[in-house]
């Protein structure tokens, strides 16, 4: 007994990287998400879950659920779960791979075929003279079909199931399926080839006998106007045009209601690697292409077989650094008046000159949310700039630094000669400047600072603090004029929030002192005491002193004491909303009970780790974090995150906005079954997730309740819901 070799087993050029057969094991029982819920129960409330969505790009990363209604990927580094209809994102399951390892990855056309043996693995075939069926135990022929092509035959393969069999000529292309039981045909079908026929395979899929074919079209003209390079194109001497042969890819099936054209295939590129699902549900592929000196467009196509429709699918667009433009952040936080991030941008063209600088500050006390401009809105060429964004007077941003060509002009009013710039104070824009002595200036006139600082604090109210190392002082930052300067002074302490409240602790050499900056009175005294940090209440009415190992909390003004416990840390800040205490080194890395000293636990502090190891910034008080590559603020008093955009601002974990509305990053589903199709955006429910006020609140450190919504009005949003398009 013989095979007859196929001549035209061919893999066609969308799949020739995986040009091999075999399905995939199935023998482990797949896991299987609960059923869809859609309610939660006859009463109450149902909460408003955010699910954030990425685009499933690794198509060869990804499994199938039996049904092929779900599919699974690993590429965004746990196991995450889509609906193939909506291509909407349903959940990541951080600690279950199950899905992912044991639902059915995709497979290439040519794993559809069975062409040594029937599926029960009772029959094989002898083609070598027509097509003889023979019983596979014995070897023994049992009937030949009477087909009067057989000898010529190009593919054929048996069925998924039973004793069908397919069989397919490319020289007048048709295919024919026969009963190898009885020896008779079934069914006969032409293929619709309408051009010139350049390669054929034939497999069994879940949609009956499935032929796949390549064909050439006749010359069409190629476009002259296109970047894309076409690598068929040819000079057509009697026409003076250049032309190219499209080439298409199609598909046709035979089942048990007759054929079904597949028309979604003729849409893959020449070049394209399709996949499909086991049970040839869905047909996907992913093609790039070039444009010179501009970029690399990658698609995503996600087609449904017969009468399915999806709408997974994307694009992209990878811009050519080298010839577009790059832009850079430099932010940092600062404590002048207001606490603030504050970031110049500069835009660089591709030698890396810098074209244009715009600024953006983030005001998180007061709370007064995001502000940006353009600084310079156009540069001459080789260009040198240096910006620093100082902060605010009432709507004016403060810059200062320079931008220098053949040559050299600032961004702020010009400095006397011999002096230098130091620092800008938002609310009232007082400058600090160096020049043979510290001086400030305000609305032009300047005043001679009688000690030289190295540190300095400016205070919500309006004072400046000044220490040298041996002297210290309090004046008016607007005049500059103060009381004579205190020599016992060792150390100034901000205790974190302490311009804010007006106060700082001096540590001189009679112990530790809490003083007024406003009035410059001493409101509270401990002798002997010399703690190696302080923090302020955001009230106001508690210190918390880091001495010998031991956090103090005490009341101001009296000092009486509250609690005390052991602690290890140099440094401690209170919580925003002074119920707890946090202790470390740069960042909290502890957290106590305020009242108690009782250690707190919780996902907080990972979270807030989480995002400093991954680029973010923490301010000086330890409210807030500000991730600016992501345009994330994280605030520490419970780790909830806001998300800057263009026109506004959400809650990353609950989709909560002022503003615009989020995008296609966020989808929301209604109730508790984390397996639930997401099927509403943000727009569709402002009533419940618009706040005004949001990110004050945010920022103020408020409670924020997360939305949700009764089963009433759950069931009169689906009844507006629009019916999708195909």
């Amino acid at each position: 007994m013989t095979h007859r070799v196929r001549n035209t087993a061919l893999c066609l050029a969308w799949t020739v990287a995986a040009c091999h057969r075999g399905g995939p094991d199935t023998t482990t029982e797949p896991t299987q998400p609960g059923p869809i819920a859609e309610l939660d129960g006859p009463s109450g409330t149902l909460p408003i879950v955010a699910v954030p969505q990425s685009a499933a790009a690794e198509i060869d990363l990804w499994t199938f659920e039996p049904g092929g209604r779900r599919l699974a990927s690993t590429e965004l580094g746990a196991c995450t779960i889509w609906d193939v209809e909506t291509g909407r994102l349903i959940r990541t399951l951080e600690d279950n791979t199950k899905p992912c390892d044991e639902w059915l990855a995709p497979v290439t056309f040519s794993e559809f075929l069975r062409d040594d043996s029937s599926a029960d693995g009772q029959l094989t075939l002898d083609t070598s003279a027509g097509v003889a069926i023979i019983d596979e135990k014995t070897g023994r022929k049992l009937r030949d079909l009477p087909c009067p092509d057989c000898a010529t035959v190009d593919d054929i393969t048996w069925s998924s199931e039973g004793h069908e069999l397919a069989l397919v000529w490319q020289e007048s292309a048709r295919l024919e399926i026969w009963d190898a039981d009885t020896a008779t045909q079934i069914h006969a079908e032409s293929i619709p080839v309408h051009g010139e026929l350049e390669a054929l395979e034939l497999g069994w899929t879940q949609a009956g006998a499935t032929v796949a074919w390549t064909e050439i079209g006749f010359p069409v003209e190629c476009d002259p106007y296109s970047y894309s390079y076409e690598y068929d194109c040819e000079w057509d001497e009697a026409q003076q045009i250049s032309t190219h042969r499209p080439i298409s890819h199609h598909m046709l099936a035979v089942g048990p209601d007759g054929p079904t054209t597949i028309r979604a295939i003729e849409a893959a590129p020449a070049d394209a690697f399709v996949l499909f699902d086991p049970e040839f549900n869905w047909a996907f592929w992913t093609h790039e292409w070039s444009e010179r000196r501009a970029g690399s467009t990658t698609t995503l196509q996600f087609e449904g077989l017969g009468e399915r429709q999806s709408h997974m699918g994307w694009e992209s667009f990878e811009e050519y650094g080298d010839y577009g433009e790059s832009l850079y952040r430099e932010g940092e936080w600062r404590t002048d008046g207001a606490t603030h991030w504050a970031v110049a941008i500069h835009h660089e063209d591709y030698d890396g000159g810098t074209t244009m600088v715009e600024w953006e500050t983030t005001l998180t006390s007061p709370a007064l949310g995001r502000r940006a401009g353009v600084a310079i809105d156009s540069l001459e060429y080789d260009s040198v700039v240096d910006v620093s964004v100082y902060g605010f007077v009432g709507d004016a941003a403060r810059l200062g630094g320079e931008f220098c060509s053949e040559a050299c002009a600032t961004l702020h009013t010009p400095t006397p000669p011999d002096c230098e710039l130091i620092d800008i104070a938002s609310g009232h824009g007082t400058e600090l400047l160096e020049c043979d002595v510290a001086v400030l200036r305000n609305a032009g006139a300047t005043t001679r600072l009688p000690i030289e600082p190295m540190s300095w604090w400016w205070s919500r109210g309006g004072a400046l603090a000044l220490f040298d190392g041996a002297g210290f002082m309090v004046v008016d930052a607007v005049l500059g004029t103060g009381k004579q300067p205190r020599t016992d002074v060792l150390a100034v302490l901000d205790g974190r929030l302490g311009p804010e409240l007006e106060r700082l602790a001096l540590l001189t050499n009679n112990g530790l002192e809490v003083i007024e900056l406003g009035a410059g009175g001493v409101i509270l005294r401990v002798p002997g005491v010399m703690p190696d940090d302080v923090a302020f209440s955001p009230s106001g009415d508690r210190l918390a002193m880091l001495h010998k190992g031991q956090v103090q909390v005490v009341a101001l003004p009296g000092g009486e004491p509250i609690a005390s416990w052991a602690s290890d840390g140099p440094e401690l800040a209170f919580r925003q909303d002074g119920r707890a205490i946090f202790v470390g080194d740069g960042q909290p890395e502890l957290v106590f009970d305020a009242s108690t000293g009782k250690p707190l636990t919780g996902p907080g502090l990972e979270r807030i780790t989480a995002v400093l190891d991954k680029g973010g910034e923490i301010d000086p008080s330890w409210r807030w974090v500000m991730n600016d590559e992501r345009g994330e603020l994280m605030r520490t008093v419970d780790a909830r995150v806001l998300t800057w955009t263009a026109d506004g601002a959400w809650l990353a974990d609950t989709g909560q906005y002022q503003g615009a509305a989020p995008g296609l990053e966020l989808a929301f589903r209604i109730g508790t079954d984390a397996w639930a199709v997401p099927e509403f955006d943000a727009q569709q429910l402002s009533k419940w997730l618009e706040r005004p006020d949001l990110v004050s609140a945010f920022a103020a450190g408020e409670p924020i309740a997360k939305p949700e919504m009764t089963p009433a009005e759950l069931a009169g949003l689906r009844a507006r819901k629009p019916t999708p398009k195909g």
